[in-house]
């Protein structure tokens, strides 16, 4: 539905506050789980002006104000020390401030030509972080790096759409104060209304698990000693297969996988375990990367790739023979991890059968790859092979984390669907961000013939954004609030 959108806020305070206690009288019943895609919240803004007879020309207004309704609880869960308040330079006077530009934006010389000494005063005593900036690269940094974990933003209507994809699409608690005016030039702002959303208290019912502090847990658990300790190896008398192979375990990766299942079961079970997670769940993301970490080894082999994480790999350094040898051994390790978990038989048996699933599923989409590089590589094919050759890990993932967590059905089963799409995006993504490919390998740039390179990044990226897209919309399925903001800044990451 194409709504007509008008960036206009009532300037009356009564007249604000009438259509905020509608908004949340609206919300009192239903309200939406974030993150809300901008379609979504276009047509519940649409419906609502429609049914309280509120003036279509408030839409984006009632827009900002559900999004902050379905926001502020989950921003309430953010410590004030992580959250951001951000301010736009326009709220400088344009005639006298004195203020200072450099790389991030503007640095306040407290002359009081503004309100912004006055607001940043504030919002210091509470604990806040301030910036005064628009689109800033640092504000994208300081939330990758955990430093901030919410944003209260200040800006005109048309900004905060322009903002609102970046945010929304990686699941940043975030709520906005909209300019009373714009024009990008000597803006005002309710003082009262920015005071009410700085003072929102913290309330810990509503923390997410630290997702960056897990992170850095997972990679801990790949040690020597660890991986010795769970794969029943004595390292006083181990061989060169053992040693190689659990050292090959322990090394380069990206952890994707292993953090997955970490991640899934935090967000899927009450208060904060990701802190100590139990080890029945570390082992099982250990063995989910022992899994992948196999398929690596077989996969250089049979590519006759030398180098991976520009090292050499474990054929390049010992031979086809030994490589093969050590895989099989790491996939054995992977077995043992889960014969060992000290879980339900039932659980047990589930997550079993899903990594024995994937495993057949990812040699099968292996063998499509052997056969489609004797044919012409089409759209359709190469993403046949995606889904069956990178999408079975993300599934293993996901859902053994949530098999751990105990998840219901149709939580798995949106899962089941959603790590289809998934691993289809990131190997699109893994093809466009490496234009060079080996003459015989599968990539979805290798689809399209007699055309530049430029533009067949340009068709493969539009390709992704249409899975991208699909991945977004499988959130909707999703009935748990926690789980729905960790897959929203999953597919974030994959896909950004």
């Amino acid at each position: 539905m194409k709504v007509d959108i008008k960036y206009q806020v009532p300037q009356d305070r009564s007249a604000r506050e009438a259509i905020r206690e509608q908004v949340e009288q609206w919300f009192a019943i239903n309200k939406p789980l974030a993150p809300v895609e901008f379609g979504t919240l276009g047509e519940l803004a649409y419906q609502f002006c429609q049914v309280t007879k509120t003036d279509a020309v408030w839409l984006a207004y009632v827009m900002i104000l559900m999004n902050n309704s379905i926001w502020q609880d989950h921003l309430s869960g953010v410590p004030v020390a992580k959250r951001l308040l951000l301010l736009p330079k326009c709220l400088a006077s344009s005639q006298q401030c004195h203020g200072q530009f450099d790389q991030i934006g503007l640095l306040c010389a407290k002359c009081g030509a503004c309100k912004i000494p006055q607001i940043e005063e504030l919002a210091g005593k509470l604990g806040y972080v301030s910036m005064i900036a628009e689109g800033s690269p640092i504000v994208a940094e300081l939330v990758r790096s955990g430093q901030i974990a919410g944003i209260v933003g200040v800006s005109c209507l048309e900004s905060l759409e322009k903002a609102f994809g970046h945010i929304n699409n990686a699941a940043i608690p975030a709520i906005a104060v909209p300019l009373l005016t714009d024009g990008c030039k000597d803006t005002q702002i309710d003082l009262e209304e920015l005071k009410q959303a700085l003072e929102l208290p913290f309330n810990p019912l509503y923390s997410q698990p630290d997702y960056k502090q897990l992170a850095d847990n997972v990679r801990d658990w790949f040690n020597i000693e660890r991986l010795a300790r769970i794969t029943n190896t004595d390292l006083n008398n181990a061989g060169q297969t053992e040693i190689k192979s659990l050292e090959y375990i322990a090394g380069e990766g990206k952890r994707y996988r292993p953090f997955i299942t970490a991640a899934i079961f935090s967000a899927l079970s009450p208060g904060d375990h990701w802190e100590v997670l139990p080890e029945y769940v570390q082992n099982t993301a250990i063995a989910v990367e022992c899994f992948h970490k196999a398929s690596l080894v077989h996969d250089d082999i049979e590519d006759n790739d030398t180098h991976r994480y520009d090292k050499p790999t474990l054929n390049a350094i010992h031979g086809n023979a030994f490589a093969i040898n050590a895989g099989d051994f790491i996939i054995g390790c992977g077995y043992s991890i889960l014969g060992q978990l000290t879980v339900e038989p039932e659980i047990k048996l589930a997550i079993i059968n899903e990594i024995a699933c994937a495993h057949q599923k990812l040699t099968i989409g292996q063998g499509m790859e052997f056969e489609l590089k004797e044919q012409r590589q089409t759209v359709e094919k190469v993403i046949n092979i995606f889904r069956a050759k990178t999408s079975p890990a993300f599934r293993a993932a996901l859902k053994c984390g949530a098999y751990l967590a105990k998840a219901d059905l149709e939580t798995l089963k949106v899962l089941d669907e959603l790590s289809d799409l998934l691993g289809v995006v990131y190997q699109i993504k893994d093809d466009t961000d490496d234009i060079e490919q080996d003459k015989n390998s599968i990539s979805i740039l290798k689809c399209y013939e007699n055309i530049s390179n430029t533009e067949k990044i340009e068709k493969a990226q539009a390709l992704q954004r249409q899975y991208t897209e699909l991945c977004r919309n499988k959130l909707a399925e999703i009935s748990h609030s926690r789980l729905k903001i960790l897959l929203a800044r999953i597919i974030d990451k994959i896909t950004g």
